[in-house]
């Protein structure tokens, strides 16, 4: 299959919520996200977004404000960005495997206001909060559960309205404050806009030919930016995103195949991983995909791993 490379012309949206927003008045009831077995629809995900973005914004989160979340993977962080990029917040990703010192650089670099954690990350955050002068508030945000004394967003969204607006916020706006993996260094800071994200998820669209009958996968942590222009080709194209907790190489293909993906991209050493794997045609062969995209391939197992 030969890609189609012609670029495309500058995405219709005005921003992302502008983008769920549209989808989820056409797609409905129609999955977008699934994680261990937890559907949310285009709708559900437009309501749940717009609830949390009326929570944060009661929390004094506002335009232009930064939020560092350090989450795991689940259906909570995508989410999260959502909420943000419908207030137009900025987002600081923070990658869960950070030392104290690589997290205190960032939050301070940053100048993150506010920090967004999961269970079992907001301990690490709450340890260095007196030595982030930026820093006034650290929530946690879980569907499953909560720890005594720490707000727990989830829980107040039930009484947050489903409205939200979203006309403040434009393409040209900040989304992401997206940290490098600092292997020279500490890590730094690309600015990523909402052009920017609807536009490398309407070219990744493009270029995989995704129809309505196919479902993506992401195993790359959503620290990572590549889950998160994934979530963006899934509300482009309409169609659900399969989440996994992590990449396990022992257990990719059967979620592969019990998920039904079609497709799915891989990075640096996925593949080998794979490559590795004791054969089970039942799983390897019996599966509905029809692309791999990968990068960072050593170039001696290009055509093994093909």
């Amino acid at each position: 299959m030969k890609p189609d490379r012609q670029h495309t012309k500058i995405p219709r949206w005005q921003s992302l919520g502008h983008l769920l927003r549209t989808q989820a008045l056409r797609m409905g009831d129609q999955t977008l996200l699934r994680f261990e077995g937890r559907n949310l629809s285009f709708a559900r995900v437009e309501s749940l977004s717009n609830q949390l973005a009326n929570v944060l914004r009661a929390l004094g989160v506002k335009k232009g404000n930064k939020v560092a979340v350090m989450m795991p993977n689940g259906l909570e962080y995508p989410l999260c960005w959502l909420a943000l990029a419908k207030l137009g917040a900025i987002m600081i990703p923070i990658n869960i495997q950070y030392r104290a010192s690589e997290l205190e650089f960032v939050l301070n670099n940053a100048e993150a206001d506010i920090a967004i954690a999961g269970r079992k990350q907001i301990q690490a955050l709450k340890g260095l909060k007196s030595r982030c002068p930026s820093l006034r508030e650290i929530v946690l945000f879980s569907m499953d559960s909560t720890i005594s004394g720490t707000r727990n967003l989830y829980s107040e969204m039930e009484k947050a309205s489903m409205e939200c607006s979203i006309d403040c916020v434009q393409q040209g706006d900040l989304l992401n404050l997206q940290y490098t993996s600092g292997t020279t260094g500490f890590p730094k800071a690309c600015m990523l806009s909402h052009k920017y994200w609807l536009q490398l998820g309407q070219d990744m669209c493009n270029y995989a030919r995704v129809s309505a009958h196919d479902v993506d996968l992401t195993a790359q942590p959503f620290y990572y930016m590549d889950p998160q222009w994934n979530v963006v080709l899934c509300m482009i194209a309409g169609i659900p995103l399969v989440i996994l907790p992590r990449f396990s190489a022992s257990t990719f293909w059967k979620s592969v195949k019990d998920n039904q993906v079609t497709f799915f991209y891989l990075i640096a050493t996925m593949p080998v991983y794979l490559l590795k794997q004791p054969e089970n045609p039942e799983i390897e062969k019996k599966h509905k995909v029809r692309l791999v995209m990968c990068s960072g391939i050593v170039p001696q197992l290009h055509a093994a791993f093909e």
